[in-house]
């Protein structure tokens, strides 16, 4: 059977075909017809995942920042940890760039949809790195993070983090909304500092001490629920990818099976670098889950939909029943814990989203 996006009655291991295109986004169980149900969300075993630190990173700090949340957040696999199980669907590190001659730092905020509902926003600096001076305790409360355009103060509440070189400024959601509803991309801030003396009140803008373009000592993170994004279509991953490689191959991957092979559930461990590439960084690995085998009512009607038992019995009782489709052997059931996947955008933006539907935990013929 050809592979096609408009054929509901395509296998699995079809449909993940084409969802691996457009993302270029265990042990074996014993069979049971395709209705079993499954935990997913073991991790007992050795997992060949993603590992933090022992790889080597191309964007930065913004990377870095992101390989650690996903290590606190998420098992190897990509399965949410039960204990983080309200981390944000969507977030996004976009690192800086700095004019060391006009005091600004830039960020190309083209990469995260509007649609998106933020939900927090915060800036890193690594003050040392950008401003060559160490951040002390008393500058906590003489700090300002100003837009550019407006001239006006985004936040005030510097918080020296763990690491005492990186401070981090929480943005007002409004001003961040602003900017991705804005026609401009690029946005431009300057860290300004109130002079304790009473005769110069005037915020003065921090003069760099790094040279212009990309630097790693500064980085913007959004945390966002995607609640306005349609699933595939807005899909700055899944949609854009590899859609052009949809229709290179049309063969049909699902293995052959004899006659007394029924409709069930194997293992589909997917390396992730071999079939999405090198811009997806984490999970390594996951185990999707395939579905096949033969859809025979006399043998397995249990794993039949009423609808696929009605087309079942056309297809052999009535009049002209050889035009009706054969059912095919599809997953019916998904995990309901979403996957975390982290990923290159582009230059300097990193994405860590959590995605639906990725691991299949029951099959029968549709």
């Amino acid at each position: 059977m050809n592979m096609y996006l408009s054929e509901k009655s395509m296998s699995y291991s079809g449909m993940l075909l084409i969802l691996l295109h457009l993302l270029s986004p265990s042990n074996g169980r014993p069979q049971n017809h395709g209705r079993a149900q499954v935990n997913t969300n073991s991790h007992t075993g050795k997992n060949h995942g993603f590992q933090v630190g022992k790889v080597f990173t191309a964007g930065g700090a913004a990377e870095i920042f992101l390989r650690n949340l996903y290590h606190d957040y998420f098992y190897d696999d990509g399965q949410v940890k039960a204990t983080n199980s309200t981390v944000s669907e969507i977030i996004h590190s976009v690192q800086g760039n700095v004019d060391a001659a006009s005091k600004l730092i830039r960020f190309d905020v083209k990469g995260i949809d509007p649609k998106e509902h933020v939900e927090k926003a915060e800036m890193r600096i690594n003050f040392q790195k950008i401003f060559g001076q160490a951040f002390s305790d008393d500058k906590l409360g003489s700090c300002g993070l100003y837009d550019k355009k407006t001239g006006r103060l985004i936040t005030k509440s510097a918080l020296q983090g763990v690491d005492p070189n990186w401070i981090v400024f929480p943005m007002v959601e409004t001003a961040v909304v602003q900017w991705f509803q804005s026609i401009d991309t690029v946005h431009e801030v300057q860290v300004k500092v109130v002079s304790d003396s009473a005769d110069d009140s005037v915020p003065k803008p921090l003069i760099s001490n790094t040279t212009n373009g990309k630097s790693d000592g500064v980085f913007m993170v959004v945390y966002t629920d995607g609640r306005q994004l349609q699933e595939v279509e807005y899909d700055p991953f899944l949609g854009s990818r590899l859609r052009r490689d949809i229709g290179m191959n049309k063969t049909n991957s699902r293995p052959s099976t004899n006659d007394t092979d029924l409709c069930t559930r194997r293992n589909l461990h997917i390396n992730t670098k071999q079939t999405f590439g090198n811009f997806l960084i984490a999970p390594l690995s996951f185990n999707a889950y395939d579905c096949v085998g033969k859809c025979d009512l006399t043998a397995g009607a249990a794993s039949f939909s009423n609808h696929a038992v009605v087309r079942s019995l056309a297809a052999e009782r009535m009049d002209g029943g050889g035009k009706v489709v054969l059912n095919c052997c599809v997953a019916t059931n998904f995990s309901t814990d979403m996957l975390g996947i982290m990923y290159f955008k582009k230059d300097g933006h990193v994405i860590l989203r959590q995605y639906r539907d990725m691991v299949a935990t029951e099959c029968g013929c549709r």
